[in-house]
C-alpha cells in the first residue's frame, strides 16, 4: 500500500502552493520537422492523405445523412450516426503509431480510427495478404476491375465497406448490424467502437489482459473522451488494469 500523510484541518485561510504548469512546449512546424529529418516528406504525405480521406469520409455521411446527397430518388439515411470533424490528426496520429497486430477499442465518433487502422495496415502487408483482403470483394459486390495498383484498391474496398456498414448493408464489416457507431473489423485489430461512452475501458483492458497472459507482443489503445470519466467502467477498467503494477 502507499503511504499518504494528511494533514489536520485548520480553520485558519491557507493557500496551496503548486508548481508552474508549462504550456506550448513543443512549437516547432512541419517545415522544422522535416529539415531535422524527425519525418519524412513521404510519411507526412501519407498521414496527411489519410486525414484528408477522413474528412472526405465525414462529410459524404453528413451529406447522406442531411439529404444534401441522394444517391437515388427515395433514399432514407435511417439510424444515426457521430462525426468526427476536426480530429483528424488526432486520429491519425494516435493509430499512424501502431503496428497492424495491435488492438484498438474507440469510442462512438470513431470513424477516423477505423479508417486509420485499415490504412496503415495495409501499407505494412504483402501483395499475397492484400490479395486476401480482396477475396470477399465479389460477394460484397465491389469490383476490381478498374484497377491497376493492389493498394489502392484495397483502400477504396475499405471505405466501400465503411460506408456500406454505416448504412446498414450486409456489405459492411459487421452485415449492417452495427452501423457507424459500432463498426469493427477484427481482421486488423480494430475490436469496434461503442455507443455507450466509455464502453470501450473494459473491452480494451481485457483486450490487454489477454495479450499479457499469452505473452503476446502487442499494444492496445483505448480512445475515450473525458465524458467517459463518470461511468463506473472507467475507474474499474483503469485500476484492474494497474493492480498487476
Amino acid at each position: 500500500m502507499k503511504e499518504i500523510t494528511v494533514l489536520p484541518c485548520h480553520d485558519s485561510k491557507r493557500k496551496v502552493k503548486v508548481p508552474d504548469i508549462p504550456l506550448f512546449k513543443y512549437l516547432p512546424d512541419l517545415k522544422d520537422e522535416l529539415d531535422k529529418n524527425l519525418i519524412s516528406k513521404e510519411e507526412a504525405l501519407r498521414l496527411y492523405r489519410a486525414m484528408i480521406l477522413q474528412r472526405a469520409f465525414e462529410y459524404t455521411i453528413r451529406d447522406l445523412d442531411n439529404k444534401r446527397l441522394v444517391p437515388y430518388e427515395g433514399f432514407e439515411f435511417r439510424g444515426s450516426t457521430h462525426l468526427s470533424v476536426g480530429q483528424e490528426a488526432a486520429q491519425t496520429g494516435a493509430i499512424c503509431a501502431l503496428t497492424r497486430d495491435d488492438y484498438i477499442a474507440v469510442h462512438h465518433r470513431a470513424h477516423g480510427h477505423c479508417l486509420s487502422k485499415g490504412i496503415f495496415a495495409y501499407d505494412e502487408m504483402s501483395d499475397d495478404e492484400l490479395k486476401d483482403v480482396l477475396s470477399t470483394a465479389d460477394e460484397n459486390e465491389f469490383s476490381v476491375e478498374k484497377y491497376d495498383n493492389l493498394l489502392a484498391a484495397v483502400v477504396d474496398y475499405h471505405l466501400y465497406r465503411m460506408v456500406a456498414e454505416a448504412l446498414g448493408k450486409e456489405t459492411g464489416y459487421c452485415r449492417g448490424r452495427g452501423g457507424a457507431m459500432h463498426i469493427a473489423d477484427f481482421s486488423v485489430g480494430h475490436l469496434g467502437a461503442n455507443a455507450i461512452v466509455g464502453g470501450g475501458y473494459p473491452i480494451a483492458t481485457g483486450a490487454a489482459l489477454a495479450v499479457s497472459k499469452l505473452n503476446e507482443n502487442r499494444v492496445v489503445l483505448c480512445a475515450i473522451g473525458d465524458g467517459s470519466m463518470n461511468n463506473g467502467v472507467a475507474h474499474e477498467s483503469m485500476n484492474f488494469a494497474t493492480m498487476a503494477q
